[in-house]
């Protein structure tokens, strides 16, 4: 899974396009490049959505009107495109789409025809944007029984062109303006919300993760045969207990025995006590004892996580923007070691600035995950080093 800002640096600072040496760590103390200036950046993305190859940054933009009061001028809210260009970016935005109050979004070929779109999630509807129309017309879903803000793009079945999800809602896109909506209810309340998608059990089918009101994450194993989807109707339904609420969700191989686990981190809460990641480790052959408790986890923080391969070893790690802080913490899987217990154990630690949100994408095309990080004002990228193992030296 990432996103940044206005100018980068004063006036244009490059990302190297180049393949790096090896370096003792992944990410540099410093931020590669910088885009400040954009106003209230709230969500990013990474993108392809002007059909060069390269990256593109995607940024949903709102602006606050002066005043001792929070609102906003919704007649000013953008999705801002930022293209690559020279192995940059820079302000002002290359295309700017009005959205009101524009949440998340997402690029993607969701209309199979080669070229790229773009899904932006509002509070309540869902907009997609085509390619092929030149991102002039937005495709409203109209908001269904709430679930705006937070949204999925994935193929959940054989029907439909592409579905989105949000919170419960599942939007199913037939094509133009024609949609089927349905609802993923809860076991006792419907306060599903923050899919993740996954093939839990590697059977070849999309399952859904799903956090709640409650301190649990539940997972709704497919194939869904309907779009009203209830816990008894499914062919396996489990509930992972957590220690707390649950603030954020995702999924990977943390002890490298190739069968998903799952991670979640709990809501920021002042009692550092409360703060953890919790990972629950998949049973063998595959699936999760109902009601279990976590396996293992990461005490003394929690905040936005991301599962990825950083450093190209063939194992996944796991990144934690520290939440109600200004750290980055990138805890790298060893073969053959335990995970990480503790925040001690971080293997690169970045100061960067408020954590409102970060992602991972290849920037340069080198093949390693740079990190892209947004802090309420502005977007820093950190390319990556392309670190050397430890006992290693640097190039």
């Amino acid at each position: 899974m990432r996103y940044e800002r206005m100018a980068w640096l004063s006036a244009l600072i490059g990302v190297a396009v180049g393949v790096s040496l090896a370096h003792a760590d992944c990410f540099p103390k410093a931020p590669s490049a910088t885009l400040p200036g954009v106003p209230l950046p709230l969500s990013l993305s990474v993108g392809d959505v002007n059909g060069d190859g390269k990256p593109d940054l995607i940024v949903s933009s709102w602006v606050r009107v002066p005043g001792p009061t929070e609102k906003y001028d919704d007649s000013k809210s953008r999705v801002l495109l930022f293209y690559q260009k020279d192995g940059a970016y820079k302000m002002p935005a290359d295309r700017e789409l009005a959205v009101k109050n524009p949440m998340t979004t997402a690029a993607g070929d969701f209309d199979r025809d080669g070229k790229p779109d773009l899904v932006v999630s509002p509070y309540g509807p869902v907009m997609l944007f085509l390619g092929k129309e030149d991102f002039k017309t937005g495709h409203e879903c109209p908001d269904i029984n709430g679930g705006g803000g937070q949204m999925l793009a994935a193929k959940l079945d054989k029907e439909g062109v592409f579905d989105f999800l949000s919170g419960p809602v599942w939007r199913k896109w037939l094509g133009a303006d024609d949609w089927h909506h349905g609802y993923f209810y809860g076991p006792t309340e419907n306060d599903n919300r923050a899919p993740v998608v996954a093939d839990l059990d590697m059977d070849g089918q999309p399952d859904l993760l799903f956090q709640s009101k409650t301190p649990t994450v539940r997972l709704y194993y497919g194939p869904f045969l309907n779009m009203l989807v209830h816990t008894q109707d499914l062919g396996k339904f489990v509930t992972l207990n957590a220690p707390g609420p649950v603030g954020w969700l995702a999924v990977g191989d943390l002890n490298g025995d190739g069968r998903p686990d799952v991670i979640a981190s709990a809501s920021w809460d002042t009692d550092v006590t409360k703060r953890k990641v919790s990972i629950w480790l998949q049973d063998s052959p595959v699936g999760f004892a109902d009601k279990a408790k976590p396996t293992t986890g990461i005490e003394g923080l929690c905040g936005q996580i991301v599962v990825a391969d950083v450093n190209k070893d063939g194992l996944d790690d796991l990144i934690v923007a520290e939440a109600g802080d200004t750290k980055v913490h990138l805890f790298l899987q060893k073969k053959d070691k335990p995970f990480a217990t503790s925040i001690k154990e971080a293997d690169e630690t970045l100061s960067i600035g408020a954590n409102h949100m970060f992602c991972l994408s290849d920037l340069n095309g080198d093949g390693y995950l740079d990190l892209v990080h947004n802090d309420g004002t502005t977007i820093r990228i950190f390319m990556n080093q392309g670190a050397a193992p430890k006992e290693q030296k640097a190039n």
